[in-house]
C-alpha cells in the first residue's frame, strides 16, 4: 500500500504541468502513487502525462473522453486511490520536494486524520501572498481550516468511510463541502508551518475571473454547506467560523466583485442567499454594520441599497435622534486625526452598538482633513456623540486624557478612529464587568494586516488568561472601571508620540482587583500603510525610550512580585532592543545617546535572573555592554551557534556523568 495517493486533475495546463509533475515525482517520500486524471484536455497535457508515466511507474493515468470538471476528476482519483493518505495537487501548481514526507511523518507522530501546511499564492508579477489562516487558528479550532484543501493530506479511510466527495457539476466552490465534512469528521487536524504548497494565480486560471455560472455555483456550494452544518451536532463557535467564512467573507465578496466586474443581474441569486441566511442556527455572526446592511438588502431584494450601504446607514443614523443617555454605562473615547477614510466605519459601528447606554467622546486633534466635518454630521443625529475640538495638534495622549476628564460612564473604553469593534462589543464587555464585578474586562483582538492576513493573537490571549500582566500594549481592547482610573490617577504619557499608552495598562492591571476576559467579541485593529506606528524616526525612538524609562521607574519602585515584574520587564526590554536596532539599521541619525539609555535600563533591572531565564536577552545585553553593534543588529547567527555549543556541552556532561555512574555501580558489584 502506498503511503500517499497524490491526485492531480489535469485540464488545459500544458504550460505548467511539467513543473507540477517534477515537484511531485521528485518527492523525498518515494512510496507514493500519482493519479493523474486527464479531463479531456484540448492541449498537449495527455502527451506530457504519457511521457512522464513511461519514466515513472508510480504514475497512473485516468483519461476522460469528455470534459467532466475538476470535481468529477478528483472523485475518480479518490475511487482509484490505494494509499493510506490522500493528497491533492492542481496541475498548474507545485509543491516543496519534502512536502509529502513531512506531512506523512507528522501523521505517524500524532495519529492525526489530517495534517495541513501553508499555501503561498504566486501572482504573475512575482508578488506572493501567504495564506491568511495561521497554525494557531487551526490549533484554536480545527474549523479554521479555510479553503486551502490542497495543502493537506487526509486519511483515506476517513474520506471513504464518510463518502466525502467533491460537488459534481459545480464549476466554482466544488471543494468547499469536502473541506467542511473532512475537517468535521477528522479526529484531529494538525498544522505545520513548512513545507509549502505554491498556488499559481495566473491570467488563464479558472479562478481568476468571475461570471454568472461561477457565482451561481458558489451559492449552490454554500447551500450544501449550510444544509450539512444545520443538521449536525456542531458547537456555536465552530458553526460561526464556518458561517462567517463562507456566507459573509465569501458570498459578500463574490457579490461585490460580480457587481463591479460583470454585467449580469446579481439579484437572481438573492432568493437562494436569503434562504441560506434565514436557515442560520445562530443569528449573531453579523457583527459589522456594513455586513448587516448588505444582508438586509439581499433579504429585501433591494439592489440599490446593496450598492449604497452608506445611504442606508445614514437613514438609520437619522432615526437615532431621540436616543438620550443621562447616565452612560460606558464612555467611549475616540481620538481623531487624519482618518477621514476610516472614520465613518468606526462611528457607525459605535452608534449602532447593541448597548445603547453609551457616550461617544470624540477628540478632534486639529485634524487637517475632513474628519471634523464627519464628526459634526454624526452629532446632528446622535446626541450621545460629544466633540472636543483642539485648535492645535496636541497628540493622542492628551486627546485621550481630555476624554477621560469629561467621561461620565461607569466604565471607560478606548477606540482608535481607524479601527472598529463588533456591534455587541460594549454590551458583552459591560455585562461581563457587572456579572463578575470586574475592574477591567478585556476582549479578543484581531489585527488586520496590509497583506490581508488577520492575526488573531491566540498565543497572547492564552498568556493573558494565565497572568493579567501579559496584557500590555493592546489597552484599547478592554473597558476599565472609571473609578479605578480616577482614584489611581492612571493616564496616558503626554508629549510622547510613540509608546504613550504603554504605562496605562500596566498601572491599570497593577491596581485592579478583578480582571476578566470576554472572548466572544472582537476589537478589529487596522494596520495600515499610513499608520503613525509604521515608520520609525528619531522622535519616535526618543519617545519609546522615555515611555520605557517611566515603566521601569514604576517597576523598580512598586511592590510587584518577581513573576509579574519579569513578565513586564521582558516584554519591554525586548521592545527596546527592537526599536534601538531598527534605528541603528536606519542609519539616519546618531543613536549613541539612546544606546546608553537602553543599556542603563538593562543594568537597572531589579531581578537579574531575567537574563538567566532568557538567554537571548542576556546575549543582547552582552552585545550592548561591549558595544558589539554588528552582533546587536544581527544577533541570530552567533546566538544560534552559542546555543548549539551550550546544548552540546550539556549533553556531553550528561553522558559523562552517566558513564561515571555506570562505572561506579559496576565497581560496587565487583566488590
Amino acid at each position: 500500500m502506498p503511503k500517499v495517493s497524490v491526485i492531480i486533475p489535469v485540464y488545459n495546463t500544458e504550460n505548467y504541468l511539467r513543473k507540477c509533475l517534477d515537484s511531485v515525482c521528485n518527492q523525498t517520500l518515494k512510496d507514493i502513487e500519482i493519479i493523474c486524471i486527464n479531463d479531456c484536455s484540448p492541449d498537449g497535457c495527455l502527451d506530457i502525462l504519457r511521457e512522464y508515466a513511461s519514466k515513472d511507474e508510480r504514475i497512473k493515468i485516468i483519461d476522460f473522453k469528455e470534459n467532466k470538471g475538476a470535481a468529477c476528476a478528483r472523485n475518480a482519483g479518490i475511487d482509484a486511490a490505494q494509499g493510506e493518505y490522500l493528497g491533492f495537487v492542481d496541475s498548474d501548481d507545485f509543491i516543496d520536494l519534502d512536502f509529502y514526507e513531512k506531512l506523512y511523518n507528522k501523521t505517524l507522530e500524532t495519529g492525526a486524520d489530517i495534517v495541513k501546511t501553508k499555501i503561498i499564492t504566486k501572482h504573475p508579477d512575482g508578488y506572493t501572498i501567504e495564506e491568511r489562516i495561521s497554525s494557531l487558528d487551526i490549533i484554536n479550532n480545527k474549523m479554521n481550516f479555510n479553503m486551502g484543501f490542497v495543502s493537506a493530506i487526509y486519511l483515506t479511510k476517513l474520506i471513504k468511510d464518510y463518502n466525502i466527495k467533491f460537488i459534481k457539476n459545480c464549476i466554482w466552490g466544488e471543494d468547499r463541502l469536502f473541506i467542511i465534512q473532512s475537517v468535521y469528521y477528522a479526529n484531529e487536524v494538525i498544522p505545520l508551518e513548512k513545507p509549502i504548497y505554491y498556488y499559481l494565480n495566473h491570467a488563464d486560471s479558472t479562478t481568476a475571473l468571475i461570471n454568472k455560472q461561477k457565482l451561481e455555483s458558489a451559492v449552490y456550494s454554500n447551500k450544501l454547506i449550510f444544509e450539512f452544518i444545520n443538521n449536525i451536532n456542531i458547537d456555536p463557535k465552530s458553526y460561526n467560523i464556518v458561517a462567517k467564512e463562507f456566507l459573509i467573507d465569501d458570498i459578500l465578496y463574490l457579490l461585490k466583485k460580480s457587481q463591479k466586474e460583470c454585467s449580469f443581474d446579481i439579484t437572481n441569486v438573492f432568493p437562494e442567499i436569503t434562504q441560506i441566511y434565514k436557515s442560520l442556527k445562530y443569528n449573531n455572526i453579523l457583527k459589522d454594520c456594513y455586513s448587516c446592511t448588505l444582508f438586509d438588502s439581499i433579504v429585501n431584494n433591494n439592489i440599490e441599497n446593496f450598492n449604497n450601504p452608506e445611504k442606508v446607514l445614514l437613514e438609520k443614523l437619522k432615526s437615532l435622534k431621540n436616543i438620550q443617555t443621562a447616565q452612560p454605562k460606558v464612555s467611549i473615547i475616540v481620538p481623531v486625526y487624519r482618518v477621514e477614510k476610516y472614520l465613518k466605519r468606526c462611528l457607525y459601528n459605535l452608534v449602532f452598538q447593541t448597548l445603547q447606554e453609551i457616550e461617544i467622546i470624540c477628540i478632534n486633534d486639529a485634524s487637517p482633513d475632513n474628519s471634523l466635518h464627519i464628526l459634526q454630521e454624526f452629532t446632528k443625529y446622535d446626541k450621545r456623540i460629544k466633540i472636543i475640538n483642539f485648535k492645535e495638534n496636541k497628540g493622542v495622549a492628551i486627546a485621550r486624557n481630555e476624554g477621560m476628564k469629561v467621561a461620565k460612564g461607569e466604565y471607560i473604553g478606548f477606540i482608535d478612529s481607524d479601527d472598529y469593534v463588533d456591534l455587541d462589543f460594549y454590551e458583552k464587555l459591560y455585562n461581563a464587568a457587572i456579572k463578575n464585578n470586574a475592574d477591567i474586562v478585556k476582549s479578543n483582538i484581531y489585527t488586520h494586516q496590509l497583506n490581508g492576513l488577520i492575526n488573531k493573537h491566540y498565543e497572547l490571549f492564552n498568556k493573558i488568561k494565565k497572568n493579567k500582566f501579559y496584557f500590555n500594549m493592546t489597552f484599547f481592547s478592554a473597558i476599565y472601571k472609571r473609578q479605578l482610573l480616577y482614584e489611581n490617577n492612571i493616564k496616558f504619557i503626554e508629549h510622547c508620540i510613540w509608546g504613550e499608552e504603554r504605562l496605562f495598562p500596566i498601572l491599570a492591571c497593577f491596581y485592579c482587583k478583578r480582571f476578566y476576559i470576554e472572548e466572544s467579541t472582537v476589537y478589529h485593529y487596522i494596520n495600515r500603510e499610513d499608520s503613525a506606528t509604521v515608520k520609525i524616526n528619531e522622535t519616535k525612538l526618543a519617545s519609546a525610550i522615555f515611555s520605557n524609562e517611566l515603566i521601569f521607574k514604576f517597576l523598580n519602585n512598586a511592590k510587584i512580585i518577581p513573576e509579574n515584574y519579569k513578565i513586564i520587564a521582558t516584554e519591554f526590554l525586548e521592545d527596546l532592543l527592537h526599536v534601538l536596532t531598527a534605528s541603528i539599521k536606519l542609519n539616519e541619525f546618531d543613536t549613541n545617546i539612546y544606546y546608553s539609555k537602553v543599556l542603563q535600563m538593562f543594568e537597572n533591572i531589579k531581578y537579574k535572573e531575567i537574563f538567566k531565564e532568557n538567554p537571548f536577552l542576556n546575549f543582547q545585553y552582552e552585545n550592548l555592554k561591549n558595544k558589539k553593534i554588528s552582533n546587536l543588529i544581527n544577533p541570530y547567527p552567533l546566538f544560534n551557534i552559542q546555543q548549539a555549543l551550550n546544548n552540546f556541552r550539556k549533553n556531553h556532561l550528561t553522558n559523562v556523568n552517566k558513564n561515571k555512574n555506570v562505572h561506579k555501580t559496576s565497581t560496587e558489584i565487583i566488590k
